[in-house]
């Protein structure tokens, strides 16, 4: 049975959980990757908490830190972190997936 054909089956808000399920996964996915971004960047660390991922990366050239953040698969540049102490972009990464993550599961129970 397809992707697609299984989600037809489903109830809408089962559909709806299986979808937020695959876009985590993608976005997990894309954070386990050791590709270099640039010359002079890459991936130290990653973090993530339901549909909210961060991705740390240091820039050699400007000796700072870049947390990338995403929700549902899709980078939210607005909340983009920069910092040049690699402990406070670990503990900004945790705190925003948490917190976002935090606020989907409060708005479930509602």
């Amino acid at each position: 049975m397809s992707y697609v054909t299984k989600l037809q089956t489903l109830s809408r808000e089962d559909a709806s959980k299986m979808i937020q399920t695959k876009l985590s996964l993608l976005a997990l996915e894309s954070l386990t990757s050791t590709t270099p971004i640039a010359e002079g960047i890459r991936k130290v660390d990653s973090y993530a908490a339901g549909r909210h991922t961060a991705t740390i990366h240091k820039d050699s050239d400007l000796q700072e830190y870049k947390v990338k953040f995403m929700e549902d698969g899709k980078h939210h540049e607005p909340s983009d972190y920069f910092c040049d102490d690699l402990e406070d972009a670990k503990d900004t990464a945790k705190y925003q997936c948490d917190a976002n993550h935090k606020k989907d599961t409060d708005k479930a129970t509602k």
